[in-house]
């Protein structure tokens, strides 16, 4: 979406940051009019409909198979093909790599070699983390919940309650 974003005078006043005045959005390269794509935007929507074409009349029978190829649906390749919508970078990135092509763009161009690749470094694995290694206390007036490890894949719970005398 395009335009500003105002903050009402209630959300300004439980948001600290929402005090500030008027905040210009603009996504996808579009100009401040809504709907009215950019020079940048333009641009990179002639380039990948040109490329997009090219790889689509050369390698595949319908722009369907190259959708399918791509994992989107037919009518989002058209849209890209006809210049009513902008590829996000991950489909851009992916299409580079699969079909070779090169997007040029304000005379930078965009190729397979411009991306590195991730190495394990950049991209670790899932951590657990270690729950429960201390005693975890919780209390009011009249409930204490007490959660403590009792072996490695055992929980213990203590719940107190008072009653009304």
């Amino acid at each position: 979406m395009c335009g500003e974003v105002r903050a009402s005078a209630r959300e300004q006043d439980s948001v600290p940051w929402a005090r500030e005045t008027t905040t210009p959005l603009r996504q996808h390269g579009e100009s401040r009019q809504m709907g009215r794509p950019s020079a940048l935007t333009k641009e990179l929507r002639d380039a990948v409909a040109r490329e997009f074409r090219r790889v689509i009349d050369q390698r595949y029978p319908s722009a369907a198979k190259a959708a399918d190829d791509l994992g989107i649906s037919r009518q989002r390749l058209q849209k890209y093909l006809d210049r009513k919508a902008t590829p996000h970078s991950d489909l851009l990135l992916l299409a580079i790599k699969k079909w070779g092509i090169r997007l040029q763009c304000f005379e930078v161009e965009f190729s397979q070699g411009a991306f590195r690749e991730k190495t394990a470094q950049e991209a670790p694995g899932p951590r657990q983390l270690n729950l429960f290694d201390e005693p975890l206390t919780l209390r009011n007036e009249r409930v204490e919940l007490r959660l403590a490890r009792k072996a490695e894949d055992t929980l213990r719970i203590t719940l107190a309650v008072k009653l009304a005398s």
